[in-house]
């Protein structure tokens, strides 16, 4: 320690002007945070349900508490709150919709187990999906460095969840669009992902019955499509892959079609994606 001092005692000194407050008026006066607390927060502590395992309880206070899931699978009102009566309802954050948490059929958890969370969370993969975008960080950071009973009693608590609001009709692309994103799907996506779009597990993520390809809000699929993506490294899964970015190879309107076979192929049913999606996702 005192040789590192040493060292930082010989280097010059810098001069730093701290960046001023970018929260524009009326969000820069902190006691107007006194209204939102008292239109939105309400204090408490975590009471166990006796009628549930410890594991399970100790899965809603990380999952509620500590974890704070909700900060980013939950939609947010017009003053960043919560929307009530749709925790765990999938919400935007930062370019990306992380992905309903509750028992849905389509975009939810329905499909995957326990084991499969727990891998999910452990690993950032498992054999249904990969982890990106904030996901990624969430899961190197935290979730990977958690204790296994940690992280097995959140995916019992994830799994015990019902399906909340009822999931939105779909109507399905024309035969145009899946006509042409098939053609691009052939020519950029099917050397990693299979023409079956099983992809290879663990490496290259599989796109049937995955959440993000069918949830109603297409900006992740978006998102990967556009920038690309690198698998997150793990001590658990320190292989790496990646995916090239297409916002360069590829126009707004070919994009929206590939989005829409990917979106509603092989069991998948999502909404249309248009081209107007894809350039507002260009801009984030």
């Amino acid at each position: 320690m005192l040789a590192i001092r040493a060292f930082l005692a010989t280097l010059a000194p810098v001069h730093n002007s701290p960046r001023p407050p970018e929260l524009r008026w009326p969000l820069n006066y902190r006691a107007l945070m006194r209204g939102w607390d008292f239109l939105f927060f309400g204090p408490g502590t975590f009471e166990p349900n006796q009628q549930k395992s410890p594991e399970w309880n100790r899965g809603a206070y990380l999952v509620g508490g500590a974890a704070h899931c909700g900060a980013c699978h939950t939609p947010k009102n017009l003053f960043g709150a919560d929307r009530r009566g749709r925790a765990f309802g999938g919400g935007l954050v930062q370019g990306w919709f992380a992905p309903r948490l509750d028992g849905a059929d389509r975009s939810g958890l329905k499909s995957w187990s326990a084991d499969d969370i727990v891998e999910y969370l452990a690993s950032g993969r498992n054999g249904k999906s990969h982890a990106g975008g904030p996901m990624a960080e969430v899961v190197l950071h935290s979730t990977s460095v958690m204790s296994d009973a940690d992280v097995r009693a959140i995916a019992v608590y994830l799994k015990d969840l019902p399906a909340g609001a009822p999931e939105p009709a779909v109507i399905p692309p024309p035969p145009q669009d899946m006509t042409a994103g098939k053609t691009i799907y052939d020519r950029a996506c099917i050397a990693c992902h299979e023409a079956d779009g099983s992809g290879a597990p663990r490496i290259y993520p599989p796109l049937p019955a995955t959440p993000t390809c069918k949830s109603a809000d297409p900006s992740s699929t978006l998102r990967i499509i556009l920038d690309g993506a690198q698998t997150v490294t793990t001590p658990r899964a320190p292989n790496a892959g990646s995916m090239p970015a297409y916002a360069k190879q590829l126009s707004d309107q070919e994009i929206a079609d590939v989005a829409n076979y990917i979106r509603n192929s092989w069991g998948n049913v999502a909404p249309r994606v248009t081209p107007a999606e894809v350039k507002r996702a260009r801009r984030m």
